[in-house]
């Protein structure tokens, strides 16, 4: 019916009663995705029309309706009724061009012709400014045309919970207000994209691509998107699903050979759900793909022979298990299907159809476009990252941009990469994934998402399919909170509330510094310290050797979000020791603990000053020195070199090569208190323990 109406419409010899006819029908049978995108998409094709002929349709639109949430604005209002109001010249009429879903309040663009006409405007609804129309349509705003848009409740209570000037501000106004602290402590740098009803609302970029060079990020600066690629990944295989080359069903070993023999029952889907029972064998597929040049296929048959004894951990389709090692074998199936290397099909089944234009596969090289990526080394500066993706292909290796990302959203919401029920397929969720996706409700939205973050880079992108939106957020800090600012920029899409980052002073953070702690959980910790001009906050577990840290968004005094979730810590500092002891209450959610500050001992640490013996593998000599103030690890010949000690209590510390990740480090004592060595897990995973020399 959509080609057929597409083709009536612009023949000038078509039989006008044989088109009026067509569009008739074509407006009592809307497309079956009842999405907005889809309902707007197939309205601009019903009604793309020459001018000389709109009086055919006139008489068809008494009013139109699309089930679609309120748009964000005019501009995107009039941009998106583009092809309503050129067929409604010379009408007297109103064109409904939505319903909010929540109020069902009408959004309205009422077209008159004479000044006496009158629009009758449900007084529930705000006046907007009508500006962003397009240039040809002949009228002379505001006298000719009307916008109008509800106010729902919703968006009603966010205006209120917001300050006034930020109320009344444009969205691009906002979201700057929002991202500037974050870029001035050098939290992010990066791009950011808004579009909704598929009309690009914000695209800005903050920050430097390459700060050795003082190269500035760019709208289409590229990014590596590390997991993110899973999706790209996940819609190549649906391409191969539904030319049917393959099954979803299909043992994997159909397609990928030799495959160990304990594995046999697992399938696609189980791969693409992160369901294969599979162990996370990344590291022992890293470890081959390393060894030389070969990448993909070609690495496999060594790799299988050294797992094909592995058995599974859990049986295929019970559990999830997020695992890399699922899709660099999709990557090899890929392979062996399409008889292309990873790249070229991608290229030709994904990209070249979907029109992206800066997405493609990380070969480690410095690609021109691509922004380098950033660690923050252990003093708060900024190390460059080197790292080559390419091993793992499939489950990490792609950059792309906001831009092409936002192709890709506007790709999968038509029939352009899929077909209705293979994309229907690849968003029905098997465990706690779907397939190549994640599927929630974010800000009470059905949400469509996958995030990314190592190497130096974090990305998030969060589609909402029934809003015919998407924002992504792209950063090369690899310590960049991408996930909520992801959301807190849906938040001001979608006009709900959210909270605004502040710039603290740096010299203030040291008042929040120290180790926390209740009696009720003696082996559970919350160290905070300060980093540059951010505060770190490191959770210590009991029997849990590794600690991440995350860097805290400062939303006010005193206040702090965690950059991973909606969680915050609120500290209550007194202005002396006799006023009580300084607290802090992490909530996470419905969940709240208070914990005290506690001494952290670092003068029982100055007693472990000295040298020590430990096994050769570890390094040839073993020291713990003072330096800057605080104290270090230092390994001779050896790996790490250093690691800076963060003191946790009088015999617990954590060792860190990097600011945000350490592991514990525990003092061992002799029978009269005094230091007899420590025990330390490495990153790797292995155990040293240390005696002291005398």
């Amino acid at each position: 019916m959509r080609r057929l109406v597409a083709e009536l419409v612009s023949d000038p010899h078509a039989r006008e009663d044989v088109v009026q006819e067509t569009l008739r029908v074509a407006l009592e049978r809307p497309p079956r995705s009842r999405t907005p995108g889809a309902l707007r998409s197939w309205l601009a094709t019903v009604l793309r029309k020459p001018q000389e002929r709109a009086a055919l349709v006139a008489p068809l639109l008494p009013e139109v309706r699309v089930a679609a949430a309120w748009a964000p604005g005019p501009g995107a209002i009039a941009r998106g009724s583009a092809a309503l109001a050129r067929v409604a010249r010379g009408m007297d009429r109103k064109l409904l061009l939505g319903t909010s879903l929540a109020a069902s309040i009408p959004l309205v663009l009422w077209v008159r012709t004479g000044a006496s006409s009158r629009a009758e405007i449900d007084p529930r609804l705000a006046p907007i400014e009508p500006r962003g129309l397009p240039a040809d349509l002949g009228w002379a705003p505001p006298d000719c045309v009307e916008l109008r848009r509800p106010v729902s409740a919703r968006s009603a209570l966010a205006q209120e919970s917001a300050p006034p000037a930020e109320a009344a501000a444009s969205i691009p106004d906002r979201v700057d207000a929002y991202l500037q602290p974050l870029v001035g402590a050098r939290l992010f740098s990066g791009t950011v994209l808004l579009a909704r009803e598929g009309e690009i609302v914000h695209s800005k970029a903050y920050g430097k691509a390459h700060f050795g060079l003082g190269r500035d990020n760019a709208p289409d600066t590229r990014f590596k998107l590390m997991s993110v690629t899973k999706s790209f990944t996940a819609v190549a295989v649906m391409t191969l699903e539904q030319t049917r080359r393959l099954e979803l069903d299909d043992p994997v070993g159909r397609h990928l050979r030799p495959w160990p023999e304990a594995w046999s029952g697992v399938t696609l889907r189980h791969l693409l759900s992160h369901t294969s029972g599979i162990p996370n064998l990344e590291g022992q597929w890293g470890m081959r793909a390393r060894q030389g040049d070969e990448r993909g296929l070609a690495v496999w048959p060594a790799v299988e022979r050294a797992v094909a004894s592995t058995p599974l951990a859990t049986v295929p389709g019970e559990v999830t298990s997020y695992s890399n090692f699922n899709y660099v074998l999709l990557g090899l199936v890929i392979e062996s299907v399409s008889g292309e290397d990873y790249g070229s099909y991608l290229r030709s089944a994904v990209l070249g159809p979907a029109g992206l234009e800066h997405t493609g596969c990380d070969d480690g090289s410095r690609r021109p476009g691509l922004s380098m990526g950033y660690f923050r080394g252990r003093d708060g500066g900024l190390e460059e990252s080197a790292q080559d993706m390419s091993v793992i292909r499939a489950a990490g290796d792609l950059y792309s941009s906001t831009l092409d990302l936002y192709r890709l959203d506007r790709a999968l919401s038509a029939d352009e990469l899929l077909a209705p029920q293979a994309r229907a397929e690849m968003l029905t969720l098997n465990g706690r994934f779907a397939l190549g996706w994640q599927v929630s409700r974010i800000l009470d939205r059905e949400c469509v998402h996958h995030s990314g973050g190592a190497n130096g880079y974090v990305a998030d992108f969060l589609r909402f399919p029934e809003e015919g939106a998407c924002v992504v957020v792209l950063s090369n800090f690899a310590f960049a909170p991408a996930g909520r600012i992801a959301t807190d920029l849906a938040a001001i899409l979608f006009g709900e509330p959210y909270e605004q980052p502040v710039r603290l002073d740096g010299q203030a953070l040291a008042r929040y510094e120290g180790v926390y702690a209740t009696a009720h959980e003696p082996l559970r910790a919350l160290l905070v310290r300060r980093s540059a001009d951010l505060l770190l906050s490191f959770d210590v577990h009991g029997g849990v050797e590794r600690c991440g840290a995350s860097l805290l968004v400062p939303m006010g005094d005193g206040v702090f979000a965690l950059p991973w979730s909606h969680g915050r810590l609120e500290f209550a500092i007194p202005a002396s020791d006799a006023a009580g002891p300084a607290t802090v209450r992490r909530r996470m959610g419905n969940e709240v603990a208070e914990m005290e500050r506690r001494p952290a001992g670092e003068l029982a640490w100055r007693a472990a000053v000295g040298s020590y013996e430990t096994e050769p593998l570890l390094g040839s000599s073993v020291s713990i020195v003072e330096r800057g103030g605080g104290l270090e690890l230092r390994i001779e010949d050896g790996w790490p070199t250093s690691l800076d000690l963060v003191i946790v209590s009088t015999d617990l510390a954590i060792a860190r090569a990097m600011e945000t990740f350490g592991t514990q480090l525990h003092l061992t004592r002799d029978a009269l208190g005094g230091v007899a060595g420590f025990r330390w897990e490495r990153a790797d995973g292995t155990t040293f323990v240390a005696t002291r020399r005398e």
